[in-house]
């Protein structure tokens, strides 16, 4: 939970930075948007690594558990794919989308690094060229990022990888003693990402 509340705050200081920096072109709420989208990517990957500590925690078992149920091979592409849609659109059409997420390693560093790396990736050249993002054209980026993932085959680890106590304590060095699990510090005191803003 104090990782996703960490993801939250992110996310609320990129927003902002982001918006000033397209009003304002000033180098350092650029800068700080383009560190922030890294910061929300590398996140993502920390929270699978902790998740993958855990069986109860695993995509691939959720994955494995449908494909058993199968008879041959038509089945069991269909029941994958309705396993992997139940957790992420809910329906055909993206009825509900997220109403079933799950904070799954393998779901994680596949399909939400990639939903918000294609959606960021639109933020990120606008902080590099000094302009607000295109949201709309990120959003698309984004859904196109999910469609290709439910449309993959993939197979995900079904047994735990790591020690839990050791990535905690990984995690706890990173994120533990940090501005980032408080939201109320303003953009302009986030100097622990970048010196010169301003």
């Amino acid at each position: 939970q104090v990782l996703v509340n960490v993801f939250g705050n992110l996310h609320s200081w990129l927003i902002e930075a982001s918006g000033r920096c397209a009003l304002t072109s000033l180098r350092s709420y650029c800068d700080v948007s383009i560190e922030l989208v890294g910061r929300l990517l590398d996140l993502i990957s920390d929270l699978d690594d902790l998740m993958a500590t855990n069986a109860n925690f695993l995509l691939g078992r959720w994955i494995e558990a449908a494909r058993s149920w199968a008879d041959d091979e038509t089945q069991s592409r269909l029941y994958i794919s309705n396993a992997k849609n139940l957790i992420t659109w809910w329906g055909p059409d993206q009825n509900i989308r997220d109403y079933a997420s799950k904070p799954w390693a393998g779901l994680l560093r596949t399909y939400y690094k990639d939903r918000w790396g294609a959606f960021l990736a639109e933020v990120l050249a606008a902080a590099e060229e000094r302009k607000a993002p295109n949201i709309e054209k990120a959003t698309a980026s984004a859904t196109a990022a999910e469609e290709s993932w439910l449309s993959k085959e993939d197979r995900f680890s079904t047994e735990p990888r790591g020690d839990t106590l050791v990535v905690t304590g990984r995690l706890l060095k990173r994120y533990g003693d940090s501005e980032l699990l408080i939201r109320s510090v303003p953009l302009e005191m986030l100097d622990f990402l970048l010196p010169e803003v301003a």
